[in-house]
């Protein structure tokens, strides 16, 4: 294994990497280009060679540990900060495995949110036309097989497809694909998803369950997934639902959307992206569209639609940060103003307007949400990480600075969203790094404050901050000033709210 600090560009592009013009005509009329600051610097690249790129990593944020599987049978453990391989676990020590002769591939690994809990699915070949998969939990850092077998199914030549599974925050429950529909029925349209709750052993069947993408709430009391649906044109296969998981006589709810669904983490908000997948491939009259519903009164919130002028996909897959303030997604569309905006952009929920793109220097294949699972991203969308081919790639999905700065500022101290309405990303050159911040009004009463995370200077010695505001804090004009250790302010900024 080698660790390299930089990246190639890869040929294959997967339809939604950044695209960059500078000068929109409409008529004849010339419109300078608006600059958006961008994101996706690499931080780390690690090199193996036994990596599958298809579902084999998850995220586990609360102690920032990449899990990742590997097509010769290992289960590798990566500090998320460093990309250094800090554990690891050959599945070959499980007796069902130790004298297979065959290919052992983990082919995808879920785990808590604390790291402690992991689900993996192994394929193994025992002969030239057997393939076997089975899924089974895994307790870390024992390595203690805690649950086998939970699902176990030979088929040719993919039984993978069938075969996906998600695991809740905590890792009490477990969704699963139930094998049972597919014994001796021919119509793949029956499938069926079982729901593990692994505190109490009991489990419930969901029928016509199909698609891989499903999410929980923090508390674990909903889960939201995707349903396949006969129309009179045929099988979509990811219209949404939600199920409470707080009562076991519950029944799925419908909510006449498709896509890819996401729970913010309180559960208040359903957060849906894409559009409707046909079992042909066709797209007919489904077109894409990121939207905010509350579940409560199941009011749309927040909608933008997409559609399918441009060359490229639009808004066809998005991570959403789970407190439902932003979200990654991609734009293709020729109706937008201007086309710089074309690419890989973030938005602020409720905004019509990207605040930032993908740096068009960082080539790599976007996948945070899709059916290969071979991305994920923080909670937060501050960094994403990506399994391509034998490389494990992270990023840094914060806005460079180079946003407008307020008169007086320095050059070097920026600011930027201004004006915000939540977090802003501040650039600050001082001798000593700021460690809280505060915010004030014109009036000199502060009316917030907060401790800063260290951020190492860059070679001019300017070191950046990301601050997260206080939601209570009213619209309006205020002074955000940074203190270092001894109480002096290093840096100030005129910032706008709204």
């Amino acid at each position: 294994m080698t660790r390299t600090n930089s990246i190639h560009p890869y040929s294959r592009i997967h339809g939604l990497l950044a695209t960059l013009l500078f000068v929109l005509v409409c008529g004849q009329a010339q419109t300078l280009a608006q600059e958006l600051p961008t994101f996706g610097k690499p931080l780390w690249t690690l090199n193996l060679d036994t990596l599958r790129a298809r579902g084999a990593v998850d995220f586990a944020s609360d102690v920032n540990q990449l899990f990742i599987g590997t097509r010769k049978g290992w289960v590798l453990v990566i500090d998320a900060e460093s990309g250094v391989v800090t554990d690891s676990f050959s599945v070959r020590v499980i007796p069902r495995y130790r004298n297979l002769t065959g290919v052992l591939d983990v082919y995808s690994v879920r785990c808590s949110q604390d790291g402690r809990t992991l689900v993996v699915g192994v394929t193994s070949t025992r002969n030239p036309v057997e393939l076997t998969c089975d899924i089974f939990v895994l307790e870390y850092p024992s390595w203690r097989v805690v649950d086998t077998l939970l699902y176990s199914k030979s088929d040719t030549p993919e039984p993978w497809d069938y075969s996906q599974f998600g695991i809740s925050p905590s890792g009490r429950y477990l969704a699963l694909p139930d094998s049972s529909w597919r014994d001796g029925a021919s119509d793949w349209t029956l499938p069926r998803m079982k729901i593990l709750d692994r505190s109490t052993g009991r489990s419930r069947v969901v029928t016509w369950a199909y698609d891989p993408i499903l999410d929980f709430d923090s508390s674990e009391s909903t889960i939201a997934y995707c349903e396949v649906v006969n129309t009179s044109r045929g099988y979509y296969m990811n219209y949404v639902r939600t199920l409470s998981l707080v009562e076991d006589t519950s029944t799925p709810q419908g909510w006449d959307v498709y896509g890819t669904p996401s729970l913010s983490s309180d559960g208040s908000k359903l957060m849906v992206s894409g559009y409707g997948r046909h079992e042909s491939q066709e797209e007919l009259n489904l077109l894409p569209h990121v939207t905010i519903y509350d579940m409560k009164t199941r009011d749309t919130i927040w909608h933008m639609r997409g559609d399918r002028t441009g060359n490229g996909s639009d808004l066809a897959v998005a991570s959403w940060s789970k407190d439902c303030k932003h979200v990654l997604t991609n734009r293709a569309s020729t109706k937008l103003v201007p086309p710089e905006w074309h690419g890989i952009v973030k938005y602020r929920v409720g905004e019509e307007k990207p605040f930032a793109k993908l740096d068009t220097s960082t080539w790599f294949v976007f996948r945070t949400i899709g059916q290969d699972r071979a991305g994920v991203g923080h909670p937060n969308l501050t960094r994403g990480y990506f399994v391509l081919n034998s490389r494990v790639l992270a990023f840094d999905y914060s806005p460079e600075t180079t946003g407008s700065q307020e008169p007086g500022s320095a050059a070097d101290d920026v600011i930027f969203p201004n004006p915000t309405s939540g977090s802003v990303t501040v650039s600050c050159k001082s001798d000593l790094p700021a460690v809280s911040w505060s915010v004030y009004t014109l009036s000199g009463g502060i009316t917030a404050k907060g401790v800063l995370e260290d951020f190492a200077p860059d070679s001019q010695g300017v070191s950046r901050y990301q601050i997260h505001l206080a939601e209570t804090l009213p619209p309006g004009k205020f002074l955000l000033t940074l203190q270092d250790r001894l109480g002096n302010n290093v840096c100030t900024y005129q910032m706008v709210t709204k």
